[in-house]
C-alpha cells in the first residue's frame, strides 16, 4: 500500500500473530528473543511505569553562575550513579532474599583434537615458508601434547582426554600440559558432526579411550589395531550395526525353513520385490537397461500413479458431501451445473468456460 506517498510492504509491519490478535482483541508484538537485552525488556519495559523527568533547582550566585558550579563543574559520580540506577523487582526479591549476586564456578577448559598431521599452524603474512615449518609452537598442539604426556606420566594413563584437564593445565606460551596445582577445570571436546567422517569416530573414541600415546592406541581394541576409527567405534560396540540382523539370517539358513528355492528363483523373486517398489514410486526396472526384469511377474500392469491416488477416495462421503451442496446451488449455478452433467452423462464433452465477477460462487461450483 501506499502512505504519505510511501510504498509500504510486510518490512514496515511489527511482527505479529493472528490468532492471538483475533482472540485477545488487542495488539501482541512476536519477537524471537535472543540477545541479553531481552532481560531488559521483559523486565524493565513493562514494570518502568509512566515516563517521568528529573528536574533540579539551582539558585544563581552573585556572579552570573549557580552555587554548585563555581569554578569548574564538579561531578558527583555516586550520585549519578544512583539517580540513574534501575532495580527491577527480580533483583528486588533476589536481594531481600539475600541469594548471591556474584559467584564463580568451576572453569571450562576447550580441548582440540585432530587427525593426524591436520593439526592448526599459525604464521604471519610476511613469515618464510621454511621458518613457519621449523616453528617450534607449529611442530605440537594440544591434542599431540596430551598423548606425549600419557607416555610421560603414569597418572595420566588412567584418564580419557576430557577427565586430564582436571589434574592437567595446558600452558600455550610453552606450549605443554603441566600438574595443576590448584583449583580445578572440566574438559569438553570441541564438537563436531558426522559428515566430517573420521574425525568425527575420532572424538567417539577419546570420550571411552584412557591415555592413548599415539593414533595407533586410540584405534586398538582389544589387541586389534583397526584400520580406521570408525571400525574401532564398531569394536567397542558404541555405534549399530546390521550384525544383529546378519547373524538371525545366519542362523535361520542353517536351520532351514519350509521353502526351498533355487539361485536363480531367489534372484526372481528379489527382483519381483524391487519393481513392485518402483512402481509404487511411479518408477519401472524397465527403465534401467543395465537391470534384469523378473520373469511370470505377477505383478499388475503399470498405471499411472496420479490417477490411482485420484481415484483412492470414499465414494459414500462424496456422494453425501455432493447431495448437500447440490442443494445450495443457486438457479443460475443450476442452470449451468446441469448443462456440465449432460455433457458428461452423454459422454458429449466439451469445453466450459464460466465468467463471472469475484464473489459470484465460481469455486463454489
Amino acid at each position: 500500500m501506499k502512505k504519505n506517498g510511501i510504498e509500504i510492504d510486510n518490512r514496515y509491519i511489527i511482527p505479529y500473530n493472528p490468532q492471538l490478535l483475533l482472540k485477545y482483541q488487542a495488539h501482541i508484538n512476536v519477537e524471537w528473543c535472543n540477545q541479553s537485552r531481552a532481560i531488559k525488556y521483559l523486565f524493565k519495559y513493562i514494570n518502568k511505569g509512566n515516563d517521568r523527568v528529573t528536574a533540579k533547582l539551582l539558585q544563581e550566585s552573585a556572579n552570573g553562575g549557580n552555587s554548585e558550579n563555581t569554578s569548574q563543574n564538579i561531578v558527583d559520580e555516586i550520585k549519578r550513579f544512583i539517580d540513574c540506577r534501575y532495580i527491577s523487582p527480580c533483583e528486588g526479591m533476589w536481594r531481600i532474599l539475600g541469594f548471591e549476586l556474584h559467584y564463580s564456578s568451576t572453569s571450562i577448559q576447550r580441548l582440540s583434537f585432530h587427525l593426524p598431521g591436520e593439526h592448526n599452524v599459525t604464521y604471519d603474512d610476511e613469515e618464510d615458508i621454511d621458518d613457519v615449518l621449523t616453528k617450534e609452537k607449529n611442530q605440537t598442539s594440544q591434542f599431540l601434547e596430551f598423548m606425549k604426556m600419557c607416555s610421560q606420566n603414569s597418572d595420566a594413563k588412567e584418564l580419557t582426554y576430557i577427565q586430564f584437564s582436571y589434574f592437567f593445565v595446558w600452558n600455550k606460551s610453552k606450549p605443554e600440559w603441566t600438574p595443576r596445582q590448584r583449583s580445578s577445570a572440566v574438559g569438553r571436546i570441541h564438537p563436531t558432526s558426522p559428515s566430517a567422517g573420521q574425525r568425527f569416530y575420532l572424538r567417539i573414541l577419546l570420550n571411552k579411550v584412557k591415555g592413548p600415546t599415539c593414533y595407533e592406541d586410540i584405534r586398538t581394541v582389544d589387541g586389534i589395531t583397526y584400520p580406521t576409527y570408525k571400525e574401532a567405534c564398531y569394536a567397542l560396540g558404541l555405534l549399530d550395526d546390521d550384525k544383529e540382523y546378519i547373524e538371525a539370517i545366519k542362523e535361520a539358513s542353517q536351520w532351514r525353513s519350509g521353502l526351498e528355492m533355487s539361485n536363480d528363483q531367489l534372484k526372481n523373486q528379489t527382483l519381483l520385490e524391487i519393481e513392485k517398489q518402483l512402481r509404487s514410486s511411479g518408477n519401472t526396472l524397465e527403465n534401467f537397461s543395465s537391470m534384469p526384469f523378473p520373469t511370470n511377474s505377477n505383478i499388475p500392469s503399470m498405471v499411472n500413479r496420479l490417477i490411482t491416488d485420484e481415484l483412492c477416495y470414499d465414494r459414500d462421503a462424496f456422494a453425501q458431501e455432493h447431495q448437500r451442496l447440490q442443494s445450495r446451488l443457486t438457479s443460475e449455478q443450476r442452470d449451468i451445473y446441469n448443462t456440465i452433467m449432460k455433457a458428461v452423462t452423454t459422454n458429449s464433452g466439451g469445453v466450459f468456460f464460466v465468467n463471472g465477477f469475484g464473489g459470484t460462487g465460481k469455486t463454489f461450483l
